[in-house]
This record gives structure tokens, C-alpha cells and sequence, in this order.
């Protein structure tokens, strides 16, 4: 079994989270959240994105491009790598192990010459309009010595046309313009949405404040989004230990946390967020 992880848990503001799609603001928090919305649609919402979609969103969006080619030994062609997905529960003691549960999406294969992007997707159904949203969430990208790394990582919003509009950021050694570092837990905020966009977007550590690659098809309407689409791309040469896994596999994996959509704008719905993760942490240490 490929195993690689792309854990995104959808916090917020708005608890009610909604059992309709027609609405923006939904919550994945709980193992049982993502049980559920790993469910086979149309019950479920999360699935991976199938080359044929792949395509077709490359083809609907030309100038699209869904992040760095830079591998392990320099820049390397990218291949679309259709992922596993299945739920981490959680409880693990930081790193590796997150404390919160979330999503692990695994995807690629070993090769000195080629790196590999795969994507999952929440999909809405209908297609509410995300003007004035905010999405949040925390990242780690990894990086296991010569074995295997994240190059890129990011978000995407996807209208009910196919056009996209769609935020990345690099990884590397070093924090620079458009990239952040690994092994580092991230901090990413983009919006208020806007209508004609670019919109305010950027990742930080507490430290360091990182805005990234901006893309948006002429024609994309925030108004009318189908999905969210999570975009990840990397190379792997040897095995990487992926929380949850049957042990070493010769993937990539990634952690994705305590993101959400939100009402308000970037900065108050991350403190929506952040306090979500403190209360869960605090009933964990009180149990």
C-alpha cells in the first residue's frame, strides 16, 4: 500500500458546521468527521482527484501551474499520482504523530527522475459563494534526508466552469520568497476572498511571514465554488515513516491541521482556530 499524508482539518467559526454544502462554512475536527466524509459520495465529500480530473482542470486552466519542480537533485519533471487517502486518529505525541486528527493521503513512487503531484478535493455539491471567507489551516511539510521531500505545497478553489483560482507555496531548506521551510509547522491564511482577487494570503511560523504563488483563471468566479482542491507535489527516492503507517513506505506524506473556513477575515479566524486546538488539548490532559 502507497501511503503518503495529507491530513486537512477544516475548522470553523460557525460550529453549526452545515449538512448542506450550499454553504461555505462546514467542520472536519474528529476522527469521526473525517470518517464520515471519506464516506463513497454521495454521502462522503472527500475524494481523491482522478487523472481524468486532473486533466481536465489543466486543460480548463493552461497558465495553471501547481508548484516546484525542484526535487532531490535538481528540477525534475512532475507527474499527476492519483493518492490513498485514510484517517489518522490522532493522539500522537507531536511531529510525525500529530495530537489532532486529520487526513493522510499517500501518493507517488520512488524515482530519481521524476517527482509526482496529487491532489484530493472537498467537494460542495452546489456551489456557494466564498466571497468574503477566509480559509486557515497548519502545515508541516517534510523533508527525510536524501529519502524524500515536499517541494510544494497549496490550496485551490475550484468554480462550478472548472476554472481555478489557487495559492502555493514552496518548501525548502530555508525560509525565502514563496517558500517555506520544512519540518516546520506552518500557519496559512488566504483571504477575505475577493471577487476579482489577488487575495491577502500568507504562511508563517511566528516569525517569519510568507506570501505565495498566486494563480487565477480571467473567468473564475468565487461566487459559484464547486470545490476546494488541496494540491501537493514532491520526490521520493528511498522510504519515509508516515504516522499510521504499516512503518517505512516509499512515499511522501505531509500533515495537514487545524484549518477551517471562516466568516471573518484571516487574522480572527486563525485565533478561532488556535483556540479550537487549545480546548482540545486541554480535554485531552484533563481525561
Amino acid at each position: 500500500m502507497r501511503t503518503r499524508i495529507f491530513s486537512f482539518v477544516f475548522c470553523v467559526a460557525v460550529l453549526s458546521a452545515a449538512v448542506g454544502h450550499s454553504t461555505p462554512y462546514f467542520l472536519l475536527d474528529t476522527p469521526a468527521d473525517w470518517h464520515d466524509a471519506l464516506r463513497i459520495p454521495p454521502d462522503g465529500c472527500i475524494s481523491p482527484v482522478n487523472p481524468s480530473l486532473w486533466d481536465d482542470y489543466m486543460a480548463n486552466n493552461p497558465a495553471f501551474y501547481p508548484g516546484s519542480g525542484e526535487g532531490l537533485y535538481g528540477e525534475v519533471p512532475m507527474v499527476y499520482s492519483t493518492p490513498e487517502l485514510y484517517v489518522w486518529e490522532g493522539g500522537g505525541g507531536g511531529g510525525d504523530e500529530p495530537e489532532d486528527a486529520g487526513l493522510v493521503m499517500a501518493w507517488g513512487e520512488p524515482s530519481t527522475s521524476t517527482g509526482y503531484t496529487g491532489a484530493w478535493q472537498y467537494d460542495y455539491t452546489l456551489d456557494p459563494n466564498l466571497i468574503g471567507t477566509t480559509l486557515v489551516c497548519n502545515v508541516l511539510p517534510p523533508q527525510v534526508g536524501g529519502m524524500g521531500q515536499v517541494t510544494s505545497v497549496g490550496l485551490g478553489l475550484v468554480d462550478n466552469a472548472g476554472f481555478i483560482r489557487s495559492w502555493t507555496w514552496n518548501c525548502g531548506a530555508q525560509v525565502g520568497p514563496g517558500t517555506i521551510a520544512w519540518n516546520t509547522l506552518w500557519n496559512l491564511s488566504i483571504g477575505a476572498v475577493t471577487p476579482l482577487g489577488p487575495d491577502p494570503a500568507w504562511a508563517t511560523d511566528g516569525v517569519n511571514w510568507v506570501v505565495p504563488a498566486y494563480f487565477s483563471h480571467a473567468q473564475f468566479s468565487p461566487a459559484n465554488v464547486l470545490s476546494i482542491i488541496a494540491i501537493e507535489s514532491g520526490q521520493v527516492v528511498g522510504t519515509m515513516i508516515p504516522p499510521g503507517g504499516p512503518g517505512p513506505l516509499p512515499v511522501l506524506w505531509n500533515f495537514w491541521g487545524g484549518a477551517g473556513v471562516v466568516p471573518e477575515p484571516g487574522t480572527a479566524g486563525l485565533l478561532i482556530c488556535a483556540a479550537l486546538g487549545l480546548l482540545r488539548r486541554r480535554r485531552r490532559a484533563s481525561e
